[in-house]
């Protein structure tokens, strides 16, 4: 979030950047009808930039919630089935195509947690 607004990677926000990314914020949902006076409120030290932890407090403050974040996020059963999925695929990819027929070696890798 704050890279985004940081259009020049100074790691501060200048109230030239913070104006011109008002647009991008409101998307975030906050509303700012007057980005000067948004922005001398966020910048809690007065030195005239919003620094990392002055916008973190403000975005915690805020909610703020970017627009293309919900992509990111698993359920809880959805991360076990994934999770489950990459422990299991090699193992069940080899026995299924057939590369090993004979049960006494895949039950005995099996059981072990590895093939050969």
């Amino acid at each position: 979030m704050f890279d985004r607004l940081d259009a020049n990677g100074d790691r501060r926000i200048s109230l030239e950047e913070f104006c011109y990314a008002v647009p991008m914020i409101q998307k975030w949902g906050v509303n700012i009808s007057d980005p000067e006076t948004a922005f001398r409120e966020i910048d809690t030290d007065g030195g005239g930039h919003v620094l990392f932890d002055e916008f973190c407090q403000w975005a915690a403050l805020n909610n703020i919630d970017i627009e293309d974040d919900d992509d990111l996020k698993l359920s809880a059963e959805d991360l076990h089935r994934l999770q489950n999925s990459l422990y299991k695929t090699p193992r069940n990819f080899l026995i299924n195509k057939g590369k090993y027929n004979d049960s006494k070696i895949i039950n005995k890798n099996l059981s072990l947690n590895r093939l050969p």
